[in-house]
């Protein structure tokens, strides 16, 4: 079982990094998360 503070900095995805945890309770955690900027160059669609 991993520890709470393992997941922070952690990327779910490929898309979201988990910043911080938020708070904790008996049903699970929360974290704030950022989505980093993209890394590849905009297309037209």
């Amino acid at each position: 079982m991993h520890s709470v503070d393992d997941y922070v900095g952690q990327t779910l995805d490929e898309k979201y990094r988990l910043e911080r945890r938020l708070g904790q309770g008996g049903m699970g955690t929360v974290y704030l998360r950022a989505r980093p900027p993209l890394q590849t160059p905009p297309q037209s669609t």
